[in-house]
C-alpha cells in the first residue's frame, strides 16, 4: 500500500517532477507552462520519498469570487485508489467556490465531479474541438448555519403569532396640565 501526503508546490526541485507527471498524463502538452505561470496554487500528492505522484492546479478569480480548477492529475499507475479524491478534497477544503471545465463526452469524469457535489453551470459548444463541447461545472461550499438566537419578547401582546399593539394615536403636542 502506498502512503501519500498532500502538500503544496513550494520547492523548486519539485517543479521538474510536476512537469514529468504532466507530460506522462497529457502527452507532452505545452499547457504545463501556463499552469506554472498563472496558477495561484498547486496542491501536490507526495509519496514517502517526497516524489510527486499527483497535482491539482487552481487559479483564483478574485473579481468574480471563485477558484478555477485548471488541472488535476494522478500518476496513471496509482489511479483508482482514491488519490484524486484526496487531491480534490484538499482543493475544496482550501478554496471557496470552485469551477472547472470538463469534456462533455467524458461520463466517468463528470460522474467523479458530480459525486463531489459539482453541478452543471453551462455548456461551451465546440470548446475542445468541433463537436466536442466543454461543460462548466461548479461547486459551492456547504452553507454554515449558525445557532439561531431565540426571538426577543415583544412589549405588549406576547402571544405567539400575534402582532404587537398598534401605536396610540397622537392627540397633538404634549402639554403639561
Amino acid at each position: 500500500m502506498t502512503t501519500l501526503t498532500v502538500g503544496r508546490l513550494s520547492d523548486l526541485a519539485l517543479v521538474g517532477q510536476v512537469i514529468a507527471l504532466h507530460d506522462s498524463v497529457w502527452k507532452r502538452s505545452p499547457g504545463i507552462l501556463d499552469l506554472l505561470r498563472s496558477g495561484t496554487a498547486c496542491h501536490l500528492l507526495l509519496d514517502r520519498r517526497g516524489r510527486v505522484r499527483g497535482y491539482a492546479f487552481v487559479e483564483e478569480d478574485r473579481e468574480r469570487g471563485f477558484f478555477e480548477l485548471q488541472d488535476i492529475a494522478v500518476d496513471p499507475r496509482l489511479r483508482g485508489r482514491g488519490h484524486g479524491r484526496r487531491l480534490l478534497a484538499e482543493v475544496l477544503g482550501v478554496c471557496g467556490r470552485v469551477k472547472l471545465i470538463a469534456r462533455a463526452t467524458d461520463e466517468a469524469l463528470l460522474g467523479f465531479y458530480r459525486a463531489h457535489g459539482f453541478y452543471v453551470e453551462g455548456v461551451f459548444e465546440n470548446y475542445y474541438d468541433v463537436g466536442v463541447d466543454g461543460v462548466r461545472l461548479r461547486w459551492d461550499p456547504p452553507v454554515q448555519l449558525s445557532a439561531a438566537k431565540p426571538p426577543r419578547k415583544r412589549a405588549g401582546n406576547s402571544r405567539p403569532g400575534s402582532s404587537p399593539r398598534p401605536p396610540r394615536k397622537s392627540r397633538g403636542p404634549a402639554t403639561a396640565r
